[in-house]
């Protein structure tokens, strides 16, 4: 099914808010941990470590990465004390790859009120192997000076997990958030969208032909023709939803992008372009 009743159903979307940026990192300056950044290690390994573009899963960009070592490992990489006292609402999300899932402990996200003396689990990411957007809603620490946040590897011979495009901002999740994970030739994707109207309907497509921008009322439909629609989708009580799609075996290599628009609020979500594994 063609996707252009979504460009109809955007009249009345309103655009997002804008946000600021309270940390960026890209891994460009080629350190890990980062200027200002710290590692806790409990020495069964060496950790987190620089990987090289052309490497991993995410091998278009330096990045940091943990690999599957042996031994008890609980590995963290934490920010600078950030400044949260003036804003409302923050997030943060990054780019991740995960390879070897099934064997995974714990991918955290952590947070500390203390200076890194004491952590807090905020999330427990369970993404499967391959490529996707990972964000952690932190607004319930909003109004709080001093915050660092962590990543959080822990395992015995588990996962490897591998971070880029770490990105905090003080908007938090106000609108749909689009992500896809296990994009693998010959396997199942999933596809899951949150952040959206509770109970209400998502209708999402793909396009094999370019990101767009194709100009709307709403904003850039970030889908260039021919696009295409998957089924309608409807949010559970907490605004998430998703599915799974096979994905085919001569696809390795393909270019894909995928958009979502939540019907509750009339809003796009952000867009996703990924390259089949």
């Amino acid at each position: 099914m063609r996707f252009e009743p979504l460009l109809l159903l955007a009249v009345l979307a309103a655009p997002l808010a804008a946000q600021t940026t309270l940390l960026a990192e890209d891994f460009s300056s080629l350190q890990v941990p980062p200027a200002g950044w710290t590692e806790e290690n409990n020495g069964n390994s060496v950790g987190w470590e620089l990987e090289p573009a052309g490497s991993g899963v995410l091998w278009t960009s330096d990045h940091a990465f943990h690999d599957d070592f042996f031994g008890w490992n609980d590995n963290a990489l934490v920010t600078p004390a950030l400044d949260f006292s003036a804003v409302s609402a923050v997030s943060a999300s990054c780019q991740q790859g995960v390879t070897y899932a099934s064997w995974r402990d714990h991918h955290y996200v952590d947070v500390s009120l203390d200076g890194g003396n004491t952590f807090i689990h905020v999330a427990d990411d369970l993404a499967l192997d391959g490529i996707s957007t990972l964000v952690t809603d932190l607004s319930a620490y909003a109004g709080i000076n001093g915050v660092k946040v962590a990543w959080r590897y822990t395992g015995d011979y588990a996962s490897e997990w591998e971070l880029d495009d770490i990105l905090i901002s003080s908007t938090g999740p106000t609108g749909p958030f689009l992500s896809v994970t296990n994009l693998v030739a010959g396997y199942v994707a999933t596809i899951r969208v949150q952040f959206a109207t509770p109970g209400g309907l998502v209708r999402s497509g793909y396009s094999l032909a370019g990101g767009g921008p194709v100009s709307t009322p709403a904003g850039a439909l970030l889908l260039s023709p021919p696009y295409f629609e998957l089924p309608v989708l409807v949010a559970d009580a907490s605004g998430s939803t998703g599915m799974t799609a096979p994905v085919p075996p001569a696809a390795a290599g393909a270019q894909v992008w995928l958009h979502a628009f939540d019907l509750g609020s009339a809003t796009f979500s952000n867009g996703v372009a990924a390259t089949i594994q």
